[in-house]
């Protein structure tokens, strides 16, 4: 599962697309915003260490509703990762050219006496300026911020992991399902771990070995 988050601040009229990413995974880039002649800045980690389940709670009604536990923002390192994220994205904000401060309702509640409370009026730092400096509370706000706003990127994978079954795998090399005959699936959900980009490329290359495994079981030759 992949996360982002939107920390708004206030540029000049832009054309200009930011993409940058490093490790860990950090993705950021302007998206258009509610705020009148400004611009937001989305961070995305496509790599959190989430893990969430979902099982089936009956054997009989296929009606019941599913077991479905998503895990965000369990893994305490995740909590770390957002923290860092908010940091990093906006001192990339503030050394944009197009920079002129930050819109305080879309940033953490840092309490007034903070280094780190938001500039609604500023102008671009110099690249080698020193970064805010943040206390054990400013963390606390971040992390407040952070649980109250985070959403999903539409990337959930894994829930047919294919892996050992002793490792909660669901499927096996050949795409089928232990325990049930002439059963195979083929989609983003075989994944056994996360992946640090966005899916499409790697649901292509799911779908072009599972092809292959598929012509193999069936003894279709040049496939």
């Amino acid at each position: 599962m992949s996360f982002f988050l939107l920390l708004l601040v206030s540029f000049h009229s832009t054309s200009h697309f930011i993409l940058i990413s490093h490790t860990p995974t950090l993705t950021t880039f302007l998206v258009p915003c509610s705020v009148p002649e400004s611009e937001g800045v989305n961070w995305v980690f496509p790599d959190a260490s989430a893990l969430g389940q979902v099982h089936i709670i009956s054997t009989d009604d296929v009606f019941a509703p599913l077991n479905f536990q998503p895990g965000y923002l369990e893994p305490s390192e995740d909590r770390e990762l957002f923290i860092w994220g908010y940091k990093k994205t906006r001192e990339y904000a503030r050394r944009m050219k197009c920079y002129r401060g930050e819109y305080a309702p879309e940033h953490p509640s840092f309490a007034e006496e903070s280094d780190a409370v938001c500039k609604e009026d500023a102008m671009p730092v110099p690249t080698g300026a020193p970064d805010i400096v943040y206390s054990t509370e400013d963390d606390e706000a971040i992390w407040k911020y952070v649980q109250e706003r985070l959403s999903t990127t539409w990337h959930s994978i894994g829930t047919c992991a294919m892996k050992p079954r002793v490792e909660g795998g669901v499927v096996d090399s050949r795409l089928s399902v232990y325990g049930v005959r002439n059963l195979k699936v083929a989609d983003l959900s075989i994944c056994p771990g996360n992946v640090a980009a966005n899916t499409y490329s790697t649901a292509l290359l799911i779908g072009e070995k599972a092809a292959c495994i598929m012509a193999e079981d069936l003894g279709i030759q040049g496939v």
